[in-house]
């Protein structure tokens, strides 16, 4: 027993010497790996819980939002945001199958991108719906990927 306790303390303190250096890059998640590794199953399952969950998050929060809104309690950044998640949400009731693959098919494209790898998956596919939209998405991908990697 004390042979296995001084091993452990030997260890203990070896390990406390050891200099364990990251890069930057490697205490990120690298979501484009991830997303260009995964199966089309894997996608389209991920994709249909980001947009379940997002339904969630409106059914609870919907009446609270609609409410400050008929109050006048957001300011305009804030109002922006609301009738854009609610139009996004609307967007998203809508999707069929064809709609779900345009969806995956574009996060894919961007994932391509080595510039956009680190882009968290729910913000890609918010992206991807703002590009079906036909709008310009490079402004919001700048301002993504210096969120990112700060």
């Amino acid at each position: 027993m004390k042979r296995i306790i001084i091993i452990f303390i030997i260890a203990v303190c070896l390990l406390s010497f050891i200099d364990i250096t990251y890069s930057a890059k490697e205490s990120y998640i690298n979501f484009g790996e991830l997303w260009l590794e995964s199966s089309y199953d894997v996608k389209f399952t991920f994709t249909v819980g980001y947009m379940a969950g997002m339904n969630l998050w409106f059914i609870k929060l919907l009446p609270i939002l609609t409410s400050k809104l008929e109050e006048g309690l957001l300011d305009s950044k804030e109002r922006e945001t609301v009738w854009k998640l609610i139009e996004i949400r609307s967007y998203f009731d809508s999707l069929d199958v064809d709609g779900f693959k345009n969806i995956i098919n574009i996060v894919t494209d961007l994932y391509e991108d080595p510039a956009n790898t680190y882009i968290p998956t729910y913000e890609m596919i918010e992206f991807a719906y703002q590009k079906l939209k036909g709008e310009d998405i490079e402004p919001l991908l700048q301002e993504a990927r210096k969120k990112a990697l700060p």
